[in-house]
């Protein structure tokens, strides 16, 4: 709700325009960082904002305004944001369903994917419809709950700043963030405890579309294998070679995705699948045909450039920032980048079939999600532990 609500100078037409004017944005996000190839990790409550030099006390002073003096128990406006919050999720659930199924799969043995859903997925969206529908009876302790959570994130305590430009402008950005910090609250912290457990659900979600999006997820350190850049490279060849030909080739889907996270959640995924049952069947074949594979040596040349090419992506002032913040929060080394760069560039063959064992993990674990239409969900139920509609 960020703003989007008045704050006690201006209301959020005025807001926005103010922005517009005399910044380069600002924006307000969750900020997940996993500790460095672990399955810890910590959640941040991120304010960004940029701005030119000459502009940096509006951009201060619209943060300050919209982070200490919001007007969160505007009852009213409050609904309408959390209205169209509801009609975004609904949308972007069914036109991105790959993404949806894929974390709600996830979430059935990952901590990091079960907070991303709960902030953003499936429960997130039962979570706002619940809460429009019963709004009167709520509205005063969801804005309770709201300040309360300015006072815990917004605290002096627990601020920490990141800040990319001119070397010789830090010492005036360090001068003018006083007029944030001093009247940042300083209320007692609260530690909670109350973790959610993940559970195995493997649902099927009914929604209005004709077409499928089928996740299956698992995760490999929990097998005791740990993370190789080469992995990178079995990505770029899954995706480009067995499952394009099985899937969008043969099996007629619009696309198909993989993925090896470094804290071991790893996923395939199809998008816009006439099929479900027959698409399981193929991820599950991937662990026999990897252990299996062959190419020539041109052909892993391509795999390998694809896999490297993502690395050497050109980056703005701002992506380098991003890209340093995130490295120093989750104690990620230059060593460590490097390290994934050399094996990537190391990968043979050999290497390749090794990693038939990454894709058996994900098989075993047998997490599957899927959205997609009323007949086929039905007809390969068995395969799924509950159907039930995406949207009641």
């Amino acid at each position: 709700i960020l703003g989007y609500m008045d704050t006690e100078n201006y209301d959020y037409g005025k807001l926005t325009n103010i922005i517009n004017a005399n910044t380069g944005g600002v924006s307000f996000a969750l900020l997940n960082v996993v500790k460095n190839e672990s399955s810890d990790f910590d959640s941040y409550f991120q304010v960004s904002g940029k701005a030119l030099y000459g502009k940096i006390d509006d951009l201060f002073s619209i943060i300050n305004e919209v982070v200490n003096h919001s007007l969160i128990s505007d009852y009213n406006r409050l609904l309408e944001i959390m209205l169209e919050i509801k009609s975004k999720l609904a949308t972007s659930m069914q036109q991105s369903g790959h993404a949806t199924a894929m974390l709600r799969a996830t979430s059935y043995h990952s901590n990091l994917a079960l907070y991303k859903e709960q902030m953003g997925g499936i429960s997130y969206y039962n979570f706002i419809d619940e809460h429009c529908k019963n709004y009167e009876e709520v509205k005063e302790d969801l804005v309770k709950t709201l300040k309360y959570l300015v006072g815990q994130i917004f605290n002096k305590d627990r601020i920490l700043i990141s800040y990319t430009g001119n070397k010789k402008s830090l010492e005036l950005i360090k001068n003018k963030l006083d007029c944030i910090i001093k009247e940042l609250p300083k209320e007692d912290l609260q530690v909670g405890d109350n973790k959610p457990e993940c559970v195995k659900k493997n649902e099927g979600f009914i929604t209005s579309g004709q077409v499928q999006y089928v996740a299956m997820s698992g995760n490999f350190k929990e097998k005791n294998l740990e993370f190789r850049g080469s992995l990178n490279v079995l990505s770029k060849l899954l995706k480009y070679d067995y499952l394009w030909m099985n899937i969008r080739v043969l099996g007629g889907a619009y696309g198909c995705m993989n993925g090896f996270g470094r804290n071991g959640d790893s996923y395939m995924m199809t998008y816009r699948d006439p099929h479900l049952k027959r698409s399981i069947k193929v991820f599950k074949d991937a662990v026999e045909y990897i252990k299996n594979f062959k190419a020539s040596e041109r052909d892993m040349r391509k795999y390998v450039i694809g896999a490297i090419s993502e690395m050497d992506t050109p980056l703005t002032p701002q992506d380098k920032g991003e890209k340093s913040l995130y490295a120093y929060l989750s104690n990620t080394s230059e060593e460590d980048y490097i390290k994934v760069r050399r094996e990537i560039l190391q990968t043979d063959i050999e290497e390749i079939r090794s990693l038939h064992k990454y894709l058996q993990a994900i098989v075993e674990d047998n997490n599957i999600c899927v959205l997609g239409c009323d007949t086929v969900i039905n007809k390969d139920k068995e395969i799924l532990m509950e159907v039930k509609p995406l949207m009641a």
